[in-house]
């Protein structure tokens, strides 16, 4: 699975599930991503140094949206809590009791949880706003988390 979280109110904005995570599962969640956000991109999206993340591929579609990419050090995944949180929630509070029988029913439990964290969790409720309408001040320093 890869997800983008957007920072500032720490929603999910994108994701994809697929039984590997390659560089082109991550390259469809930033264009999904992209779309959602009505082509407001981030300045610095930031992922873990994993091998979908750190394809010539992938940084090359990065770079051609005229986006930078920011990368954990090697072995500190406290880099990028802000994901990690997401993961560790979804499998403890989510995926620990069910046991989905099919890819089609794990994308439904999936859909389900993330709707659920961007609408129904204080933490999304709390900076709730349009995409399409972020303050330019926001916009500028805007952050995502792979």
């Amino acid at each position: 699975m890869s997800a983008i979280k957007d920072l500032y109110d720490h929603s999910i904005i994108a994701w994809r599930v697929a039984s590997t995570e390659t560089t082109q599962l991550v390259s469809e969640a930033l264009t999904q991503a992209l779309k959602s956000t009505h082509g407001v991109k981030p300045q610095i999206p930031h992922s873990d140094q994993g091998s979908a993340y750190t394809a010539g591929s992938y940084n090359t579609l990065l770079s051609g949206k005229g986006i930078v990419h920011s990368m954990s050090r090697p072995g500190t995944p406290g880099d990028n809590s802000a994901m990690e949180c997401f993961w560790s929630q979804l499998k403890t509070e989510e995926l620990a009791f069910k046991e989905p029988l099919s890819e089609i029913e794990l994308i439904s439990i999936i859909k389900a949880y993330i709707t659920w964290h961007n609408t129904g969790t204080p933490a999304t409720n709390a900076k709730r706003h349009d995409p399409g309408r972020i303050p330019e001040t926001c916009r500028s320093k805007k952050c995502i988390r792979l």
